[in-house]
Protein backbone atom coordinates (compact mmCIF):
# COMPACT_ATOMS: atom_id res chain seq x y z
CA UNK A 1 0.00 0.00 0.00
CA UNK A 2 3.06 2.41 0.71
CA UNK A 3 4.79 1.80 -2.73
CA UNK A 4 1.51 2.36 -4.55
CA UNK A 5 0.74 6.02 -2.30
CA UNK A 6 4.39 6.74 -2.62
CA UNK A 7 4.26 6.97 -6.56
CA UNK A 8 1.14 9.90 -6.61
CA UNK A 9 1.66 11.36 -3.52
CA UNK A 10 5.14 10.80 -1.92
CA UNK A 11 5.46 13.28 0.65
CA UNK A 12 1.75 12.33 2.04
CA UNK A 13 3.15 8.73 2.14
CA UNK A 14 6.29 9.96 4.23
CA UNK A 15 4.02 11.84 6.74
CA UNK A 16 1.84 8.93 7.04
CA UNK A 17 5.23 6.60 8.13
CA UNK A 18 5.82 8.29 11.56
CA UNK A 19 2.97 6.12 13.28
CA UNK A 20 4.77 3.00 12.58
CA UNK A 21 6.33 2.14 15.78
CA UNK A 22 8.89 -0.03 14.76
CA UNK A 23 12.17 1.51 13.70
CA UNK A 24 13.35 -1.24 11.33
CA UNK A 25 9.57 -1.51 9.36
CA UNK A 26 9.90 2.18 9.17
CA UNK A 27 13.08 2.60 7.92
CA UNK A 28 12.48 -0.14 4.85
CA UNK A 29 9.02 2.25 4.21
CA UNK A 30 11.27 5.27 3.80
CA UNK A 31 13.34 3.53 1.35
CA UNK A 32 10.32 2.46 -0.57
CA UNK A 33 8.95 5.63 -0.47
CA UNK A 34 12.13 7.54 -1.70
CA UNK A 35 12.81 4.96 -4.50
CA UNK A 36 9.37 5.58 -5.65
CA UNK A 37 10.31 9.55 -5.52
CA UNK A 38 13.21 9.16 -7.08
CA UNK A 39 12.71 6.39 -10.12
CA UNK A 40 11.00 8.85 -12.57
CA UNK A 41 13.39 11.54 -12.12
CA UNK A 42 15.97 11.64 -9.14
CA UNK A 43 16.56 15.77 -9.17
CA UNK A 44 12.90 16.27 -8.01
CA UNK A 45 14.11 14.39 -4.62
CA UNK A 46 17.66 16.30 -4.58
CA UNK A 47 15.50 19.57 -5.17
CA UNK A 48 13.61 18.74 -1.82
CA UNK A 49 15.74 17.38 0.27
CA UNK A 50 16.27 20.37 2.78
CA UNK A 51 12.68 20.06 3.07
CA UNK A 52 12.14 16.50 4.44
CA UNK A 53 12.79 15.42 8.25
CA UNK A 54 16.19 15.87 9.03
CA UNK A 55 16.46 11.79 10.32
CA UNK A 56 15.78 10.84 6.36
CA UNK A 57 17.63 13.13 5.04
CA UNK A 58 20.38 11.05 4.28
CA UNK A 59 19.01 8.23 3.20
CA UNK A 60 16.46 10.19 0.58
CA UNK A 61 20.02 11.43 -0.41
CA UNK A 62 21.64 8.00 -1.10
CA UNK A 63 18.90 6.67 -2.76
CA UNK A 64 18.25 9.91 -5.21
CA UNK A 65 21.78 9.64 -6.36
CA UNK A 66 21.73 5.81 -6.27
CA UNK A 67 19.24 5.88 -8.96
CA UNK A 68 20.95 9.05 -10.55
CA UNK A 69 24.00 6.49 -10.96
CA UNK A 70 22.16 3.73 -12.97
CA UNK A 71 21.66 6.59 -15.85
CA UNK A 72 25.10 8.53 -15.10
CA UNK A 73 27.46 7.32 -12.48
CA UNK A 74 30.30 9.85 -14.04
CA UNK A 75 27.61 12.47 -12.69
CA UNK A 76 27.50 11.52 -9.45
CA UNK A 77 31.10 10.98 -9.05
CA UNK A 78 31.55 14.72 -8.08
CA UNK A 79 27.89 14.33 -5.97
CA UNK A 80 29.58 11.98 -3.74
CA UNK A 81 31.11 14.10 -1.44
CA UNK A 82 27.92 15.45 -0.57
CA UNK A 83 27.09 12.19 1.56
CA UNK A 84 27.76 12.55 5.11
CA UNK A 85 27.58 9.49 6.26
CA UNK A 86 30.09 6.64 4.87
CA UNK A 87 27.43 4.06 5.04
CA UNK A 88 25.29 5.90 2.65
CA UNK A 89 28.12 6.68 -0.17
CA UNK A 90 29.23 2.78 0.03
CA UNK A 91 25.70 2.12 -1.17
CA UNK A 92 26.21 5.21 -4.00
CA UNK A 93 29.71 3.71 -5.11
CA UNK A 94 28.55 0.19 -5.69
CA UNK A 95 26.01 1.48 -7.81
CA UNK A 96 28.36 4.08 -9.79
CA UNK A 97 30.70 0.74 -10.42
CA UNK A 98 27.81 -1.33 -11.14
CA UNK A 99 26.39 1.26 -13.75
CA UNK A 100 30.15 2.43 -15.23
CA UNK A 101 31.57 -0.89 -15.69
CA UNK A 102 29.66 -2.04 -18.32
CA UNK A 103 30.52 1.22 -20.20
CA UNK A 104 34.12 1.61 -19.19
CA UNK A 105 36.17 -0.66 -16.97
CA UNK A 106 39.27 1.39 -17.25
CA UNK A 107 38.43 4.33 -16.53
CA UNK A 108 35.93 2.48 -13.49
CA UNK A 109 39.64 0.51 -12.41
CA UNK A 110 41.08 3.92 -12.47
CA UNK A 111 38.47 6.05 -9.95
CA UNK A 112 38.53 3.38 -7.42
CA UNK A 113 42.18 3.48 -7.41
CA UNK A 114 42.26 7.35 -7.08
CA UNK A 115 39.16 8.13 -5.17
CA UNK A 116 39.86 8.81 -0.65
CA UNK A 117 36.42 8.37 -0.30
CA UNK A 118 36.39 5.13 -1.06
CA UNK A 119 39.58 3.89 -0.11
CA UNK A 120 38.60 1.41 2.64
CA UNK A 121 36.07 -0.22 0.49
CA UNK A 122 38.89 -0.52 -3.16
CA UNK A 123 38.88 -3.85 -2.91
CA UNK A 124 35.57 -5.38 -2.92
CA UNK A 125 34.72 -2.43 -5.41
CA UNK A 126 37.26 -4.02 -7.73
CA UNK A 127 36.26 -7.16 -7.59
CA UNK A 128 32.40 -6.19 -8.15
CA UNK A 129 33.58 -4.16 -11.11
CA UNK A 130 35.50 -7.54 -12.43
CA UNK A 131 32.72 -9.45 -11.72
CA UNK A 132 30.16 -7.48 -13.41
CA UNK A 133 31.87 -6.95 -16.73
CA UNK A 134 32.68 -10.98 -16.69
CA UNK A 135 28.76 -11.37 -16.74
CA UNK A 136 28.56 -9.36 -20.21
CA UNK A 137 31.95 -9.60 -21.80
CA UNK A 138 34.05 -12.08 -20.13
CA UNK A 139 36.86 -12.01 -22.46
CA UNK A 140 37.43 -8.26 -22.13
CA UNK A 141 37.14 -8.75 -18.35
CA UNK A 142 39.93 -11.18 -18.64
CA UNK A 143 42.16 -9.38 -21.19
CA UNK A 144 41.66 -5.93 -18.55
CA UNK A 145 41.99 -8.41 -15.16
CA UNK A 146 45.72 -9.75 -16.77
CA UNK A 147 46.87 -6.51 -16.84
CA UNK A 148 46.26 -5.45 -13.33
CA UNK A 149 49.00 -5.46 -10.65
CA UNK A 150 48.44 -8.24 -8.30
CA UNK A 151 46.72 -8.24 -5.46
CA UNK A 152 48.26 -7.30 -2.10
CA UNK A 153 48.35 -10.79 -1.60
CA UNK A 154 50.12 -12.19 -4.56
CA UNK A 155 46.90 -13.46 -6.71
CA UNK A 156 45.52 -12.13 -9.79
CA UNK A 157 42.17 -10.28 -10.52
CA UNK A 158 41.44 -12.65 -13.10
CA UNK A 159 40.13 -15.49 -10.59
CA UNK A 160 37.58 -13.23 -9.81
CA UNK A 161 36.36 -13.00 -13.56
CA UNK A 162 37.21 -16.61 -13.88
CA UNK A 163 35.26 -17.29 -10.82
CA UNK A 164 31.90 -15.44 -12.40
CA UNK A 165 32.17 -16.97 -15.73
CA UNK A 166 32.54 -20.92 -13.87
CA UNK A 167 29.16 -20.10 -12.81
CA UNK A 168 27.61 -19.35 -16.08
CA UNK A 169 29.84 -20.64 -18.84
CA UNK A 170 32.03 -23.62 -18.05
CA UNK A 171 33.82 -24.08 -21.17
CA UNK A 172 34.94 -20.87 -21.49
CA UNK A 173 35.84 -20.81 -17.61
CA UNK A 174 38.10 -23.90 -18.33
CA UNK A 175 39.71 -22.51 -21.16
CA UNK A 176 40.62 -19.11 -18.91
CA UNK A 177 41.97 -20.87 -16.11
CA UNK A 178 45.78 -21.77 -17.68
CA UNK A 179 45.87 -17.82 -18.20
CA UNK A 180 45.93 -17.39 -14.84
CA UNK A 181 49.29 -15.90 -14.00
CA UNK A 182 49.95 -17.59 -10.45
CA UNK A 183 49.80 -21.27 -9.78
CA UNK A 184 47.86 -20.32 -6.79
CA UNK A 185 44.68 -18.85 -8.54
CA UNK A 186 45.11 -21.79 -11.35
CA UNK A 187 44.73 -24.06 -8.15
CA UNK A 188 41.80 -22.26 -6.86
CA UNK A 189 39.77 -21.42 -9.93
CA UNK A 190 39.84 -25.49 -10.87
CA UNK A 191 38.88 -26.42 -7.27
CA UNK A 192 35.79 -23.49 -7.85
CA UNK A 193 34.96 -25.15 -10.66
CA UNK A 194 35.20 -29.07 -9.68
CA UNK A 195 32.80 -28.03 -7.00
CA UNK A 196 30.24 -26.16 -9.41
CA UNK A 197 30.57 -29.62 -11.27
CA UNK A 198 30.00 -31.61 -8.69
CA UNK A 199 26.97 -30.00 -7.73
CA UNK A 200 25.52 -29.63 -11.40
CA UNK A 201 26.38 -33.76 -11.33
CA UNK A 202 28.53 -33.31 -14.21
CA UNK A 203 30.69 -36.22 -12.14
CA UNK A 204 33.38 -37.22 -15.26
CA UNK A 205 33.87 -33.82 -16.17
CA UNK A 206 34.47 -32.99 -12.27
CA UNK A 207 37.09 -35.75 -12.50
CA UNK A 208 38.93 -34.77 -15.37
CA UNK A 209 39.39 -31.18 -13.79
CA UNK A 210 40.17 -32.68 -10.30
CA UNK A 211 43.13 -34.57 -11.91
CA UNK A 212 44.34 -30.57 -13.78
CA UNK A 213 43.37 -29.61 -10.26
CA UNK A 214 46.48 -32.01 -8.57
CA UNK A 215 49.11 -31.68 -10.55
CA UNK A 216 48.62 -27.91 -10.45
CA UNK A 217 49.75 -28.16 -6.47
CA UNK A 218 50.77 -31.00 -4.99
CA UNK A 219 48.31 -30.86 -2.00
CA UNK A 220 44.53 -31.50 -1.05
CA UNK A 221 41.97 -29.06 -2.87
CA UNK A 222 38.71 -28.09 -1.20
CA UNK A 223 36.87 -29.92 -3.45
CA UNK A 224 37.94 -33.20 -1.94
CA UNK A 225 35.23 -33.11 1.03
CA UNK A 226 32.41 -32.30 -1.62
CA UNK A 227 33.80 -35.21 -3.95
CA UNK A 228 33.93 -37.78 -1.44
CA UNK A 229 30.21 -36.91 -0.52
CA UNK A 230 28.83 -36.41 -4.16
CA UNK A 231 30.58 -38.64 -6.31
CA UNK A 232 32.56 -41.33 -3.82
CA UNK A 233 32.49 -43.83 -6.53
CA UNK A 234 34.31 -41.60 -9.30
CA UNK A 235 36.83 -40.60 -7.15
CA UNK A 236 37.64 -44.01 -6.06
CA UNK A 237 37.74 -44.69 -9.41
CA UNK A 238 40.67 -42.12 -9.99
CA UNK A 239 42.67 -42.33 -6.62
CA UNK A 240 45.54 -44.38 -8.93
CA UNK A 241 45.59 -41.50 -11.37
CA UNK A 242 46.11 -38.93 -8.73
CA UNK A 243 49.58 -37.67 -8.54
CA UNK A 244 49.62 -36.10 -5.72
CA UNK A 245 50.56 -37.75 -2.20
CA UNK A 246 49.30 -35.40 -0.44
CA UNK A 247 45.83 -34.73 -2.49
CA UNK A 248 45.51 -39.31 -3.22
CA UNK A 249 46.29 -39.38 0.46
CA UNK A 250 43.53 -36.87 1.54
CA UNK A 251 41.20 -38.26 -1.00
CA UNK A 252 41.01 -41.77 0.90
CA UNK A 253 40.53 -40.06 4.11
CA UNK A 254 37.64 -38.18 2.70
CA UNK A 255 35.84 -41.12 1.17
CA UNK A 256 36.82 -42.93 4.54
CA UNK A 257 35.26 -40.06 6.71
CA UNK A 258 32.03 -40.12 4.54
CA UNK A 259 31.03 -43.50 3.58
CA UNK A 260 32.89 -46.09 5.94
CA UNK A 261 29.53 -46.32 7.67
CA UNK A 262 27.10 -45.84 4.18
CA UNK A 263 27.61 -49.65 2.99
CA UNK A 264 28.93 -48.35 -0.09
CA UNK A 265 32.65 -49.96 -0.17
CA UNK A 266 33.31 -53.36 1.07
CA UNK A 267 35.56 -54.41 4.07
CA UNK A 268 38.25 -55.71 1.29
CA UNK A 269 37.61 -51.75 -0.43
CA UNK A 270 37.47 -50.17 2.85
CA UNK A 271 41.14 -51.53 3.94
CA UNK A 272 43.02 -50.83 0.77
CA UNK A 273 41.34 -47.20 1.50
CA UNK A 274 43.24 -47.30 4.60
CA UNK A 275 45.70 -48.48 2.76
CA UNK A 276 46.30 -45.41 0.52
CA UNK A 277 45.86 -43.63 3.10
CA UNK A 278 48.97 -44.48 4.73
CA UNK A 279 51.15 -44.81 1.53
CA UNK A 280 53.55 -42.09 1.06
CA UNK A 281 54.62 -43.08 -2.39
CA UNK A 282 54.80 -40.54 -5.21
CA UNK A 283 52.95 -43.86 -7.19
CA UNK A 284 51.05 -46.49 -6.02
CA UNK A 285 52.79 -49.72 -6.02
CA UNK A 286 51.64 -51.82 -8.91
CA UNK A 287 50.38 -54.50 -6.68
CA UNK A 288 48.31 -51.63 -4.81
CA UNK A 289 47.13 -50.10 -7.98
CA UNK A 290 46.20 -53.60 -9.64
CA UNK A 291 43.87 -54.37 -6.42
CA UNK A 292 42.73 -50.32 -6.78
CA UNK A 293 41.15 -51.70 -10.49
CA UNK A 294 40.01 -54.65 -9.18
CA UNK A 295 38.16 -52.82 -6.35
CA UNK A 296 36.75 -50.18 -8.66
CA UNK A 297 35.52 -53.08 -11.05
CA UNK A 298 33.92 -54.99 -7.95
CA UNK A 299 32.11 -51.55 -6.92
CA UNK A 300 30.78 -50.78 -9.97
CA UNK A 301 29.42 -54.19 -10.81
CA UNK A 302 27.59 -54.16 -7.05
CA UNK A 303 26.11 -50.21 -8.25
CA UNK A 304 25.10 -51.70 -11.56
CA UNK A 305 23.65 -54.49 -9.73
CA UNK A 306 21.62 -52.37 -7.46
CA UNK A 307 20.56 -49.73 -9.90
CA UNK A 308 18.82 -53.18 -11.61
CA UNK A 309 16.89 -54.06 -9.11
Amino acid sequence: MIARWAKTEPNEALIATKDVKAYSMRRQMHRRVFEHWASPDPYILLERLTELPDDVQSLAHEIALTELAKHSPETVIGLLSDLSVRGHRDQVAKTIVSSWTSIDLSSTLEWIANEPLVSHRRGSLTEQAFKTLAITDPQLALEIALQQPLKTNGEGWEEDVIDQVILRDMDTAVTMIPRARTSETRFRTYDFAVMVSLFDSNFEFASDLFLDLTEEKPRAPISIDLFSRLAPERLFEILGLIRSVEARKDAARSLLSNQEDKGLFSTAQINLLREIERSEQKELPSRMSTRLREAYIELRDALDAEGSN
